[in-house]
Order: C-alpha cells, then structure tokens, then sequence
C-alpha cells in the first residue's frame, strides 16, 4: 500500500493488529466459546459394525483380497 512519503508497509502486521475481515467477525460473533474446561470429556455412543452394502453382513466376516494393482472384498457364504 502507498503511503505519503514513499514509505511502503511490509506484509508484517503489529502486535495485537487484525485483519478487517477477522474484526469485523468477532464484532459480530464474539470470542470462541470454549466451554467448561474442567468438564467431563464427553464419550461418543459405540458405532455399529459396518456392513456390506450386497450381503448385510459385518465387514469383519468378509475376505479381503489383494492382487497387484487390485483389491476387493468377497462375500462370505449366505448363512442359513
């Protein structure tokens, strides 16, 4: 940016400066709310095995083939 006197600012920004956009968000927003740091850390609920989109059953019970360039799963035998 020109200045008066020739003088150029560098990309550098002075301690505590921000950028127009990231004053106007927290104007807006505020600061981040962080929450209780003291709080439990919340557990996620147990996810469901995955499974196959051709047989319904668990990935677990599938065999992974790897051939050189190729890898792909099979499907085991339909259970009775």
């Amino acid at each position: 940016m020109w200045r008066p006197g020739g003088a150029r600012r560098s990309g550098r920004r002075q301690a505590g400066e921000r950028p127009l956009f990231e004053r106007l968000l927290f104007t807006v927003m505020g600061p981040a709310d962080r929450g209780d740091l003291s709080a439990p850390v919340r557990q996620s609920p147990a996810r469901p095995p995955a499974r196959c989109s051709q047989c319904s059953q668990p990935y677990e019970d599938h065999e992974i083939v790897r051939d050189p360039g190729l890898t792909f799963t099979r499907c085991p035998p339909a259970r009775s």
